[in-house]
């Protein structure tokens, strides 16, 4: 896999996987299933999903996420198309490992101001944050049915 890193505001990014690109690609592909009834559609969304569970996550299927301007709404834009799989593809598979990725960031949250933040994994940190680096966990917790 070829990695292009490029400056910005000070910081390097990396482009060419973000959860938002996985994200879009996997609702476009179960729109179009939808709409055609091609299962090569609907496989292109699961082998989406599949790489991000597989690639995207630390060894606790923690969704990755990524310094820089915006980079915390990424979480939030995947889980607003992978939710279409799920639901309208019947793929349940992906709940759990959603849920803990909820369960985690909600356990980790600033418990004063019960706000999570974009790395799930660790304990949200105090003082200014960006909203952006708060919307992951709330944007799957509005999509992902509670068990």
């Amino acid at each position: 896999m070829h990695y292009h890193f490029q400056r910005q505001n000070g910081m390097d990014i990396d482009w060419t996987t973000q959860l938002y690109n996985q994200g879009t690609f996997i609702g476009s592909a179960v729109m179009l299933y939808k709409a055609t009834q091609d299962k090569a559609y609907l496989d292109d969304a699961l082998l989406a999903t599949e790489y991000v569970r597989q690639h995207m996550c630390d060894e606790n299927g923690m969704l990755e996420f990524k310094n820089g301007v915006e980079q915390g709404i990424y979480a939030a834009i995947f889980a607003q198309y992978v939710i279409r799989l799920i639901e309208d593809c019947n793929q349940p598979q992906y709940l759990d490992w959603l849920r803990n990725n909820i369960n985690t960031a909600w356990q980790n949250r600033d418990k004063a101001r019960n706000i999570t933040f974009k790395d799930a994994a660790r304990p949200c940190p105090t003082g200014v944050m960006e909203s952006y680096d708060a919307s992951a966990c709330p944007a799957l917790m509005q999509v992902i049915p509670a068990k």
